[in-house]
């Protein structure tokens, strides 16, 4: 079957807002997904963070990074440098 030249132009506009509607829907989920994936991932690193420190501390361990992220999971308090940095910043070094 042939469509007119207007109706084979209004099934092309109407694609075409259906296809901008998908997409919207698409970047939604994806937004949702990334939330709920980082949220789990949130609750595993709370559930592990006692283990990982104790480790830590049992075998003199001054970092845990996360492989695959590299974000810090435990640093032994005594190596955090930012409070100094921010102190030395604040008194105009860095500039």
């Amino acid at each position: 079957m042939v469509l007119s030249a207007d109706a084979q132009r209004q099934r092309e506009e109407q694609l075409q807002e259906r296809y901008v509607e998908l997409q919207n829907k698409l970047l939604m989920f994806q937004q949702e997904l990334t939330k709920k994936e980082a949220q789990l991932m949130q609750e595993i690193f709370q559930k592990a963070a006692k283990v990982i420190e104790a480790i830590a501390k049992r075998d003199a361990i001054t970092m845990v990074l996360e492989k695959s992220e590299s974000a810090v999971l435990y640093a032994d308090p005594a190596t955090d440098i930012t409070a100094e940095v921010n102190r030395r910043l604040d008194a105009g070094e860095g500039k």
